[in-house]
């Protein structure tokens, strides 16, 4: 049943946003809106999807250096886009992690604990990052957006709570690891008396575990800044090469505008995207882009904006990452037959 509804979730909307961009105006007129898009700018948008894969490989193989081990770009892209697929298929993107962990332990032959240490360093500074961008742009732009899409502050409020929530607790775990795990159990007891937490037990015990694996990831790298500092750098830019895409969709309609209302509408469309939990966020990713955006593209556009920019950012990862994936597996099953 599970794996129904994540197939549906995943193939349904955009067969609903396909029918309705064919239905408004035939799809002969789908397919000459398609074809009057800038190739230059889609390419651009494609390659800064790229350069996202890119820049987390980049960190990992930086990481993995500074542990004193060294694997081919190759292998470590791969483990990138590995994460990316179990990212895409599982809610709140939370099997994109452990999935990384068993690739690079299994494929890439590194011990488990400094597998778990690399991807639990990029999580910790991917979230402090984004946290700390969020932060600048709700300062900044979030009167300008909840003035077009009422009562859109209140949810992205709530996304950047839950983003934030993260950073808290590493602090708490750093400072200690006891107050840590008091601070899980109050959690799994307000949540469970009310019923959002079905199996209490098997919650802590998940989430104690990936307490020990924060505490152990600051202890090895503690007082060693310039390892976060260049992995923050590198995640920085990842995040841009992210967010512009959507600018680079929008240059490709023919439109000129400003930039940073684009940018600031992706961190925000990322704030409510974390707060659903369907895989890959659908149905939230699509509409959260349309309210945002419907005001920028112009109506006429946004429907088309909203499939393209969820092809790229999302399908891409999804058949890429999934090809990837079970590359291995092939590999290992024709090597049977011959």
């Amino acid at each position: 049943m599970k794996k129904l509804l994540t197939i549906l979730s995943i193939t349904l909307l955009p067969i609903i946003v396909s029918y309705i961009l064919i239905s408004e105006k035939g799809f002969g007129n789908l397919l000459s809106r398609i074809s009057a898009l800038h190739p230059f700018w889609l390419l651009a948008a494609c390659v800064s999807m790229f350069m996202y894969w890119m820049l987390e490989t980049f960190i990992s193989y930086g990481l993995l250096k500074e542990f004193g081990e060294k694997r081919t770009m190759l292998s470590l892209f791969c483990n990138t886009m590995t994460g990316q697929f179990f990212n895409s298929i599982t809610p709140f993107s939370t099997g994109g992690q452990p999935a990384q962990i068993y690739d690079l332990n299994k494929r890439v032959k590194i011990n488990t604990g400094l597998s778990t240490s690399i991807v639990m360093i990029k999580f910790i500074v991917f979230q402090a990052v984004l946290v700390a961008y969020s932060t600048f742009i709700l300062i900044f732009k979030l009167k300008y957006f909840t003035e077009n899409v009422s009562g859109f502050a209140y949810i992205t409020l709530l996304g950047f709570c839950m983003d934030s929530a993260v950073i808290v607790l590493y602090v708490f775990i750093t400072r200690s690891q006891a107050l840590g795990f008091k601070v899980i159990n109050f959690f799994v007891r307000v949540l469970s008396k009310m019923r959002i937490i079905k199996n209490a037990d098997n919650f802590k015990a998940k989430h104690t575990a990936e307490i020990d694996n924060f505490y152990n990831c600051h202890v090895i790298l503690k007082g060693r800044r310039a390892i976060w500092v260049k992995t923050a750098l590198l995640t920085f830019l990842q995040l841009n090469c992210f967010f512009i895409i959507t600018y680079f969709i929008y240059l490709s309609f023919g439109l000129r505008g400003d930039m940073t209302n684009l940018l600031s509408s992706q961190i925000f469309v990322r704030m409510v995207m974390i707060i659903v939990p369907t895989p890959g966020a659908s149905g939230a990713a699509e509409g959260a882009f349309y309210l945002l955006n419907k005001n920028l593209f112009s109506a006429e556009n946004i429907a088309l904006a909203v499939m393209v920019w969820r092809i790229i950012t999302f399908y891409s990862c999804l058949i890429i990452g999934g090809a990837v994936t079970a590359l291995p597996a092939m590999v290992r099953a024709v090597r049977k037959k011959v």
